[in-house]
């Protein structure tokens, strides 16, 4: 089941790619347009999403805090137990709600496409199947099966009763989900168990059809398919070698300068963020090219690993960046507005770091590799022969920044276009591998069923709080906040610092963009400005401990101690703080 299910999501992608470039093609060439791409997207989308969804629960690998990994295993067998009791009884939901809806989706049409609605929801059913078959396989085949099972089979029925009979309703189920969430169950399946509570009432019976909308209805944004396209596009240009040649040109184009291997590696990890629209991506990437460069430029291992670590997060603020898109979409904001809104902040953020390693390159003086009259001598031709493999990189993020900013280009089309690049490239240059493709897509299928499972929830949950008026009890609430930006800002962003140390931005934002949007309107905060100083703070939480996920990548690359690199990264995170309360403060470092 693993490898099916896989294979089907890979193929699903590259057929969505396919059809989001022929749709370009056909625009631009033929002066046409496929009045049926957007339902075609949408309905392979949909099955992707949810075929994925069985195999990550299968898995186990349903996006969780992973605060209990350490504790005693009769401790971690309740909790294992509870997060798959909740999990299957989600499913359990899912399912039901699937079949409920079957009677009235048979007899409706997906407009333009000769196919009823009953494909779109069946593609949940089946995914619920899937995952619900894979949760019971997984605790049979661990070592403690029997109690396992007992375990999750309690919990399970204890959560169906939550929505069946509203055992729980009201901001009591936000309280719940605070808590489901501190004990390891899974994201996706704490809010939508706690949003199914809240949309049923206690009527089960009277809400099932509402659960499949909200799903499908959160889901189906086609801007939402530039999450996987990015990822196949960054993931190409990782395993083709083309971020090497593209390390090799800036290694010689700035490596006069006072530190300018590390000049070079925080404007390669620029130029690569506008490809791949991830930070992990461009350290993990940019990691291999650049941390054995600093460290013949007299970096210690754990100064090269902090570096690294910090210039990866630019691949969080620039375009493509795959958490602005996920945020656009999710408040209704222009994607291309709030692409242009990141680039003042970080350009900022880019500035502050390169001015770090110039400092310390001028303090430190370390020697140049090879000698500095044999490096001044190679420098011309190094310089000439490295632009010449590196150009057809550089082209990549210009097409897709002037496809984005003048409109030629949705920013999903331009994932496809530049894909399609990409891999014209590597393929020219006998680079493109059969195993790389299933690397790279196997990671861009894993990511997007992750994040697009929590975001299906996450729409229910918007849902439940609009109708149960929980929306209204929680802006009463924070009432204090109303009409004073200061405590705003202050709320806004300790609460995603505390978030960004368990969870990814992607999560974190989708579990508390519900409870920031209402109130930013309460102080007329545009919600282009809030994106801006959300990704700015994100990229504090991604290098510090416990989550720090560019903290251990970069210091597995280095062999170094995590710890180590902690300390070497405060001048970095610095300037990051320095321009989260200048973006905060200032909105017209977002207005252009």
């Amino acid at each position: 089941m693993d490898a099916l299910s896989l294979w089907i999501q890979i193929l699903v992608l590259l057929a969505l790619a396919l059809v989001v470039l022929v749709s370009v093609i056909a625009r631009y060439v033929f002066d046409r347009s496929l009045l049926f791409e957007n339902a075609l997207i949408q309905l392979l989308f949909i099955w992707c999403i949810f075929v994925g969804l069985g195999r990550a629960t299968w898995r186990g690998q349903l996006l969780h805090l992973s605060m209990w990994t350490r504790r005693g295993p009769m401790l971690r067998n309740w909790v294992d137990g509870l997060g798959d009791g909740v999990t299957l009884a989600v499913l359990g939901l899912l399912m039901y709600s699937t079949i409920s809806a079957i009677p009235a989706d048979v007899s409706t049409g997906i407009p333009l496409l000769p196919v009823s609605v009953v494909w779109e929801s069946a593609a949940i059913g089946v995914g619920s199947l899937l995952g619900a078959a894979g949760v019971i396989l997984r605790i049979l085949d661990s070592n403690i099966a029997i109690s396992r099972l007992g375990a999750t089979l309690i919990f399970a029925i204890a959560s169906w009763s939550v929505v069946a009979v509203g055992a729980i309703t009201g901001a009591w189920t936000l309280a719940l989900l605070v808590v489901l969430v501190l004990l390891d169950v899974p994201i996706m399946a704490a809010i939508a168990l706690c949003a199914s509570a809240l949309v049923a009432g206690g009527g089960l019976s009277e809400s099932v059809s509402i659960f499949v909308n909200q799903e499908i209805n959160s889901v189906q944004d086609v801007a939402f398919i530039a999450l996987p396209l990015f990822m196949l596009l960054g993931g190409l240009v990782a395993q083709t070698g083309l971020a090497e040649d593209l390390g090799r040109f800036l290694k010689a184009a700035l490596g006069w300068l006072p530190g300018g291997v590390g000049v070079s590696c925080v404007a390669a990890a620029g130029v690569l963020a506008n490809m791949t629209g991830s930070p992990i991506a461009d350290t993990a990437t940019l990691g291999g090219v650049f941390i054995p460069a600093l460290i013949r430029d007299g970096y210690t291992k754990a100064e090269a690993a902090a570096l690294q670590a910090c210039a990866g997060l630019l691949g969080l603020v620039f375009p493509p960046a795959i958490v602005l898109i996920i945020w656009a979409t999710v408040v209704n904001v222009s994607v291309t507005a709030q692409f242009a809104a990141i680039l003042v902040p970080g350009g900022m953020l880019m500035a502050t770091m390169m001015v770090v390693v110039v400092i310390r390159g001028i303090v430190k003086r370390p020697p140049a590799a090879g000698g500095s009259a044999r490096a001044r001598t190679s420098w011309g031709h190094e310089l000439g022969s490295s632009a010449l493999g590196a150009s057809p990189v550089l082209a990549i993020p210009a097409i897709l920044d002037a496809g984005i900013f003048t409109g030629a280009f949705a920013a999903y089309e331009a994932g496809a276009v530049a894909l399609c690049i990409a891999g014209g490239i590597g393929a020219a240059r006998k680079r493109v591998r059969r195993q790389h493709l299933a690397l790279v897509g196997t990671q861009a299928a894993d990511t997007t069923v992750l994040v697009m499972a929590i975001l299906g929830s996450v729409g229910i949950l918007q849902y439940g709080m609009f109708t149960s008026g929980v929306d209204q009890a929680i802006g009463a609430a924070l009432g204090f906040v109303a009409g004073s930006p200061i405590l705003f800002w202050l709320v806004v962003n300790i609460a995603f610092m505390i978030l960004h140390e368990f969870v990814e931005p992607i999560p974190a934002i989708l579990l508390l963009s519900p409870f920031i949007v209402p109130l930013a309107a309460t102080v007329h905060v545009s919600l282009i400005q809030l994106g801006a100083v959300i990704v700015v703070n994100s990229t504090i939480g991604l290098v510090l401990p416990p989550l720090g996920v560019n903290l251990y990548v970069a210091s597995d690359l280095a062999k170094a101690r995590s710890t180590e690199v902690l300390q070497k990264v405060w001048p970095y995170l610095l300037g990051s703080v320095i321009v989260l309360g200048l973006v905060s403060a200032a909105p017209v470092l977002t207005s252009l």
